[in-house]
């Protein structure tokens, strides 16, 4: 044999050797510590992570490695209480999905659930009726297989079709003692361009005692839930009167980020008072904006005040001295596209104003 090859085979014998004393002492690794490297691998910021297959494939991966740590995940209840599900129109995607949900279920036992369920990017805007429908299909399965566990529901992001809610989202209603967290979207794909019913109101959450925040599109859908909860509140499309009616009822809010694109309130109100609101981001996108959002509030706590071109500086000062507070005033820009459309519109807001 050559030195070339009494070298190598040296070389990979020392590697091999390294990698098993690397994995001897990982196997000295107490159970608890090993729980805790695992967790921050694949379950650590779920919110921002959800949507990502790479969760799923994680914990098969780690599970995967050797005996013992396969013992010490699949023996973790905890480990399991974070799902994430994404459906598209392939039967045998959709399938395998619903079984992993299925097994998560199984597994999380007794924990409070933090669920995502949603469509696949790349069909959320298809025009293609059939890709919607096989979502709206896979997505009743999967509440059918959550909803007998909806006592366990602690945070929820749903992507919810266009079409009718499958009756299990309606029979949860009433069975949500530990839901926090909510976060709704849905669909903006029609059937057919004579379809103009309006949505049906989402009553499935209207008894949710601990539930604390909230975002929804309130222009795809009425959502009803009790507002006195909430303490961190997001819209991404309101009208003024729908946001004077839920800042009136949201009582104990902490922070607020709301987008209004519609004028249709012109008289008058009491003032809103919201003693704990801290945080408020306001974007106002209507054409006219003779009545300010402002102008009715009063916020004793407020911290941070961020606002849009169209909000005048005279409301602002007004709710400041109104409110006594010494709050600190940003105004939002952004770069790129869609800081160009921010400015344009609230250049035509301006102008129609003056």
């Amino acid at each position: 044999m050559s030195t070339a090859g009494w070298v190598t085979a040296e070389a990979l014998n020392c590697t091999c050797l390294s990698t098993r004393t690397t994995m001897n002492s990982y196997q000295r690794l107490p159970p608890e510590l090993l729980l805790h490297i695992f967790e921050e691998a694949c379950l650590s910021s779920w919110r921002e992570r959800k949507s990502s297959q790479s969760r799923v494939a994680s914990r098969l991966l780690v599970g995967g490695v050797c005996r013992r740590w396969r013992c010490v995940i699949q023996t973790t209840s905890t480990f399991w209480s974070q799902i994430c599900v994404v459906l598209s129109e392939s039967a045998d995607t959709n399938a395998s999905q619903l079984r992993y949900l299925e097994y998560c279920i199984e597994r999380s036992e007794k924990q409070p659930l933090s669920i995502c369920i949603q469509q696949l990017r790349s069909q959320k805007l298809s025009l293609d009726p059939q890709k919607h429908e096989k979502y709206r299909h896979a997505f009743a399965e999967a509440i059918d297989l959550l909803a007998p566990h909806s006592e366990r529901w602690m945070e929820i992001d749903f992507f919810i079709p266009r079409c009718t809610p499958c009756p299990s989202l309606q029979k949860i209603k009433g069975r949500l003692p530990s839901l926090q967290f909510l976060d709704i979207q849905v669909s903006s794909f029609r059937y057919s361009i004579r379809d103009h019913q309006p949505a049906l109101p989402l009553e499935s959450f209207s008894s949710a005692p601990r539930l604390s925040t909230l975002h929804y599109p309130a222009d795809r859908f009425s959502l009803e839930v009790d507002w006195t909860t909430l303490t961190s509140f997001t819209c991404a499309s309101l009208s003024l009167r729908e946001a004077l009616y839920i800042l009136t009822k949201s009582v104990n809010l902490r922070s607020c980020n709301i987008k209004i694109f519609h004028s249709d309130f012109d008289g008058e109100t009491s003032l809103i008072s919201l003693r704990f609101l801290k945080t408020l981001v306001l974007r106002d996108y209507r054409l006219s904006t003779r009545v300010q959002l402002l102008d009715w509030m009063v916020l004793p706590a407020l911290n941070h005040l961020a606002v849009n071109a169209t909000v005048q500086g005279q409301a602002i000062q007004s709710l400041l001295l109104r409110s006594s507070c010494n709050a600190t005033v940003q105004r939002l820009g952004g770069s790129g596209i869609r800081g160009a459309l921010e400015t344009a519109v609230s250049g035509l807001a301006l102008a129609a104003h003056t």
